[in-house]
């Protein structure tokens, strides 16, 4: 197992939902998924923030956050295609415009 991890992270002022799409996994590579970490800034107004990582068009973990932080140790394996990549979709449910920032932290299998 390569120990270099890589941490990616998103930090931004979100008034809606968005999504976040990363780089596709290429055909006969695997990645490590260690973590996954969301977090939410509260604006005073107790409104959730949530957050869904994807693999490809699966669902794998969902973070619901109001004024908190979360991280997720995962340790799983995923093999690419050439076509699957991770996607995180956020949803603030704030009336504000507010930092809806979150990490994973992956590396490449050697």
């Amino acid at each position: 197992m390569n120990n270099k991890s890589i941490i990616v992270t998103s930090i931004l002022n979100l008034d809606n939902n968005d999504t976040m799409n990363l780089g596709v996994i290429p055909l006969d590579e695997t990645w490590y998924l260690r973590s996954f970490g969301a977090c939410d800034i509260n604006m005073g107004d107790n409104k959730s923030s949530v957050y869904i990582l994807k693999f490809g068009s699966d669902i794998k973990y969902i973070i619901s956050l109001t004024g908190n932080t979360q991280t997720i140790n995962i340790g799983k394996e995923f093999a690419g295609d050439g076509v699957k990549r991770f996607s995180v979709d956020r949803f603030n449910y704030s009336g504000y415009n507010k930092r809806c920032p979150f990490w994973l932290e992956v590396s490449k299998k050697a």
